[in-house]
């Protein structure tokens, strides 16, 4: 059942990407592109902007670039180790549901491949960035068990 043309795999910077990876390529016709999307909290939205107008502190900053870059290194490593082109990784800072969608409509994808952690999988999906991607999303959506 290879029928999907653009499948966009939502990632975790750990090895179960792989697992999602590996399903979304089972459905993924032969001439179809496979994107990955790893979207990073904004940390700056947790600090208020001051009446002097400084929002992040110093180190916070150095803090979420750093693992910016390394983020998307790892995503680099990634891709090159399932066959997937740099131009089809997305590292996104932002709201995760909310980023994921915004993505797929741009891309228009046909199936969103997104995993759901094996403990309390009712609480997971209740209260997850699987279960903000499923409201008004315009394209399938897999939500795989890791």
């Amino acid at each position: 059942m290879k029928n999907y043309q653009k499948i966009l795999v939502a990632v975790d910077l750990n090895e179960e990407a792989l697992l999602l990876i590996d399903r979304a390529k089972k459905l993924l016709n032969p001439k179809g592109e496979l994107h990955l999307i790893h979207v990073s909290s904004v940390m700056a939205d947790l600090y208020p902007v001051s009446a002097m107008g400084s929002a992040v502190p110093v180190e916070v900053a150095s803090y979420q670039q750093k693992y910016f870059t390394e983020s998307q290194t790892y995503l680099e490593k990634l891709a090159a180790k399932v066959g997937i082109k740099e131009s089809d990784i997305h590292l996104i800072t932002g709201m995760q549901a909310q980023q994921i969608k915004k993505l797929a409509e741009e891309q228009q994808v046909d199936l969103i491949v997104i995993g759901v952690h094996e403990k309390n999988r009712l609480a997971s999906m209740l209260g997850s960035v699987a279960n903000g991607v499923l409201h008004n999303t315009p394209c399938d959506i897999l939500s795989v068990v890791i």
